[in-house]
């Protein structure tokens, strides 16, 4: 139980040290670069309001300048495995077999899949990292 409580205590200190990085000030922002951006969306605007029934994807195809990069690529960042869960924590959290389910879902898509295998390649490090601590951390008792 010493062990277990005192490989908590050293994780949970050094992740907090590590989020101590950062004196950004989240509230500050610039002006130009807002009205910057919003002139691209303003043109876009103005061009569905002329072209109504125009979807994304015809969007993508015809003018694919016009589309803000947010719009081409997944919102989250991730990339989107199996009902828009992430692909790495499908693997991560089911290991071979996510791999097998993202690569059944996807149709093959080699970033997917290796995403889930990264995942998948994560669990096992930490497990294995685990076990050794385990194991042979035995000046803990």
């Amino acid at each position: 139980m010493k062990r277990f409580i005192l490989i908590t205590c050293i994780l949970s200190l050094a992740f907090a040290f590590q989020s101590q990085g950062s004196t950004l000030d989240v509230f500050e922002y610039n002006e130009a670069q807002i009205a910057d951006g919003l002139k691209d969306l303003d043109a876009l605007d103005a061009y569905l309001n002329q072209n109504q029934s125009i979807t994304l994807d015809q969007l993508l195809e015809y003018q694919p300048a016009m589309v803000p990069s947010a719009l081409k690529t997944n919102a989250t960042g991730f990339a989107s495995g199996p009902d828009n869960f992430p692909a790495f924590c499908c693997g991560c959290a089911l290991g071979p077999v996510g791999v097998l389910i993202v690569l059944i879902i996807t149709d093959g898509d080699i970033d997917e899949v290796a995403q889930s295998g990264l995942g998948c390649l994560a669990a096992g490090a930490i497990g294995i990292l685990s076990y050794m601590l385990e194991e042979y951390w035995w000046w803990l008792e």
